[in-house]
């Protein structure tokens, strides 16, 4: 018997929709900005050459700038801007996960690591630019937790020669324009998880010729300006240049042999999402993402499964999937012989059973999903290596 568990109960839906208010509560009592208009937070020109949350001082005598009021939670409300800087070699932000303002680092040549690991929000822009007209020595950006800049976002100028990849695949919401342009070395943009820019255009344009952007799955259909840019006519003035552009890959679990079961006295198999191996379907794919902690997964994901197994898939743990989710029931060469007459009689409808044979306790739980972009599919498949379908020969003339 093949079942598919159903999405949640008007309970667990219930218990959902508790669970976000809850949320959306937690965000309400969240610091909130009282950003003063003299904040300007900036780097040292002197005693260290490193950067860091503790060592950032008021730009100049007319900007406040109090680093101290970091708070647990790693809130501070306070602009960062570093410009013209060329004493400072590296600026680490650890600690900071949420800043009140900007984060505006330009014209700093020298600097050849900007690090803010922790970050996850800014309520203004977040601006990294080369210096104009020199040479300029960054060679890593590390934004590896940033999901919402409040204002623009942008990447530019940036030409060492080893500044040749740029991952932020945590973005997902830009309220202003996105830029990324003018990095002559750039070869690799990771953008997987951005869904909306809202402010302005998207421009990712003169960077290296063999530029690959990896995007959205979600946003394959309309393409990756269409998929986010939300105004029309921002979308019509945007530029996106690029060699190549990706956005699902295709994804499948490996199931493997839980053991003996006595009571149908033989073998059956499994495979868990979240702790099973998760790899490309085939050659022809990559698979490159597993899932987060918030059940989200940002793949295709395709499901094969085999009549001649007892198979359990436990996607339990995903809640939202970027992709397709697939699930394919692949007969085998036993399944060669066409249907009797009886079975293929146009009078009757043909029971699961006439198509499938005689299929095996296969079950894919699925019990928490609540929202997959692109398609939910079930279909059957006849094995790749079948010389003859199942199919009904008394009818054909």
């Amino acid at each position: 018997m093949t079942t598919i568990s159903p999405p949640m109960t008007p309970r667990g839906a219930r218990f959902g929709t508790l669970m976000r208010v809850l949320a959306l509560v937690a965000t309400l009592v969240s610091p909130v900005s009282a950003l003063s208009a003299s904040s300007a937070c900036a780097c040292p020109s002197s005693e260290t050459s490193a950067c860091t949350i503790a060592t950032l001082i008021p730009a100049d005598v007319t900007s406040t700038c109090d680093p101290s009021t970091l708070d647990s939670d790693g809130f501070l409300d306070e602009n960062v801007i570093v410009d013209g800087n060329t004493f400072v070699r590296s600026i680490n932000l650890s600690g900071l996960r949420r800043l009140g303002g900007e984060l505006v680092f330009r014209e700093s040549r020298f600097v050849t690591k900007f690090e803010a690991l922790e970050l996850t929000e800014t309520g203004g822009d977040v601006r990294i630019e080369g210096a104009t007209g020199a040479d300029d020595f960054t060679q890593n950006i590390e934004l590896p937790m940033l999901r919402v800049v409040g204002g623009s976002f942008a990447v530019v100028g940036q030409t060492h020669v080893s500044f040749t990849a740029l991952d932020v695949s945590s973005l997902e919401t830009v309220n202003g324009y996105f830029n990324v342009s003018g990095n002559s070395n750039l070869k690799a943009l990771t953008v997987t998880n951005l869904r909306t820019v809202t402010g302005g255009e998207l421009k990712i344009f003169d960077n290296h010729a063999a530029l690959a952007v990896r995007a959205n799955c979600g946003v394959e259909a309309e393409g990756l300006v269409n998929g986010v840019v939300t105004d029309l006519s921002a979308r019509a003035s945007s530029t996106f240049a690029h060699d190549s552009v990706s956005y699902c890959s295709l994804c499948t679990l490996d199931y493997e042999n839980m053991g003996w079961d006595y009571a149908l006295s033989r073998d059956v198999y499994g495979a868990t999402l979240g702790s099973s191996t998760l790899r490309a379907f085939n050659s022809s794919y990559s698979c490159s993402s597993n899932l987060d902690a918030d059940g989200f997964l940002n793949e295709n994901l395709t499901l094969i499964v085999e009549r001649n197994y007892d198979l359990t898939y436990d996607l339990s743990a995903l809640k939202h999937i970027a992709g397709d989710l697939e699930i394919i029931y692949r007969g085998d060469s036993s399944d060669d012989a066409p249907l009797t007459s009886s079975q293929c009689d146009t009078t009757s409808t043909p029971t699961v059973s006439s198509w499938l044979s005689d299929p095996r306790n296969v079950s894919v739980n699925i019990q928490n999903l609540e929202r997959v972009d692109g398609a939910l599919k079930v279909r059957t498949q006849a094995d790749e290596t079948r010389t003859r379908r199942r199919v009904c020969t008394s009818n054909i003339p």
